[in-house]
């Protein structure tokens, strides 16, 4: 089973994310996480690049159960609303 990494949020940042070899996972509400859960916690997903945004946005249960993982990384990265873009 080969690992890979997912980039989890808009359609946009997924697509983008997407051209450098992250598999996308569109997910434009955080209010929606639970719908692709079991995709992000398959044995073979080793990290999630999301967008710092939103990720802000996640309900407080969502976030503190993500940052209590080991597995797979979250990765919140600027996106381009909070940098003014």
């Amino acid at each position: 089973m080969k690992e890979f990494g997912v980039a989890l949020g808009r359609k946009i940042f997924v697509d983008l994310w997407a051209l450098n070899g992250l598999r996308p996972i569109c997910c434009d509400v955080p209010g929606d996480l639970a719908e692709v859960w079991p995709e992000l916690t398959a044995g073979d997903v080793c990290l999630v690049v999301v967008e710092e945004g939103w990720f802000a946005q996640l309900a407080p249960p969502w976030r503190r159960k993500i940052l209590a993982q080991v597995r797979p990384a979250w990765i919140p990265v600027p996106d381009m609303i909070s940098q003014g873009l």
